[in-house]
């Protein structure tokens, strides 16, 4: 056993190297924090130009989410979707930002992205080049589905419509599921330009390499249309070959739901 004095010194040389030294407790319980799942939708409340800023930072598109309080659908997403661990774990791959309706400064950014109903969904990149929207009521695995294809892409949605309307034998499978996806019922006429929504949609229809896409494309024209050029008869048969494909119901919910008297 070392003298009083003598073990002093070792004393406060190992209390000063234990002091330097990370305990490793708390450092394991960080990497398990950090390793853990999230169980919330980070969203950020209303700051678009912060989540733009991070955005540019990490390369990540940005999820604009358009809501409010008073909408059931929304509080559908809510409740559902938004609590999924799935989904939570997808907008990881996003920077996600929520907008609602009703806060002050809200009306101006829901104009300057052209949203015409709520929920609507809106994937854009940092340049804000829109990317694809969605309309928020729409079947959860549909949502899931749309979203999960747009994290992986970075063109523009405007320049795939250009492409299919010019040379559409070049558009490959995502490329036409995003433009069958894409919210043409919430976004004013913006991809449209010029022309007539129903029109494009019109040349969609026909371009489109399998069935359930030119049934959604020709039911998107449809529901944009201010009048409809088809007949009763040209409508009832497309409503029955959408009906009869479980899939393709479950793809065209919103649309059917919002204009299925009309139709």
């Amino acid at each position: 056993m070392l003298p009083m004095r003598a073990a002093l010194p070792l004393l406060l040389l190992a209390t000063a190297l234990s002091a330097c030294s990370p305990a490793p407790a708390p450092l394991a319980a960080a990497k398990a924090a950090e390793a853990a799942p999230a169980t919330a939708i980070a969203w950020r409340q209303g700051d678009v130009d912060d989540a733009f800023g991070e955005a540019a930072e990490s390369g990540k598109p940005v999820l604009l989410y358009w809501g409010a309080v008073w909408c059931p659908p929304c509080n559908q997403l809510k409740a559902g979707l938004f609590k999924d661990p799935a989904f939570i774990a997808l907008t990881s791959k996003f920077v996600p930002v929520y907008l609602d309706g009703d806060e002050e400064g809200a009306q101006a950014w829901g104009e300057r992205f052209g949203v015409r109903g709520y929920p609507t969904l809106i994937v854009l990149d940092p340049q804000r080049n829109e990317i694809t929207r969605v309309a928020g009521g729409n079947d959860a695995a549909e949502l899931t589905r749309v979203l999960t294809v747009a994290a992986g892409r970075r063109s523009a949605v405007a320049a795939t419509l250009a492409s299919a309307l010019a040379t559409p034998d070049k558009l490959t499978s995502d490329d036409w599921q995003v433009l069958g996806d894409y919210g043409w019922e919430v976004d004013a006429n913006r991809l449209a330009g010029e022309r007539k929504s129903e029109d494009v949609l019109h040349q969609l229809s026909r371009s489109a390499p399998d069935a359930a896409l030119k049934h959604r494309f020709a039911l998107l024209a449809l529901a944009t249309a201010e009048k409809p050029s088809a007949s009763p008869t040209e409508v009832r048969q497309l409503l029955q070959a959408v009906l009869a494909q479980p899939a393709e119901v479950r793809r065209n919910r919103e649309l059917l739901g919002y204009a299925g008297a009309a139709l």
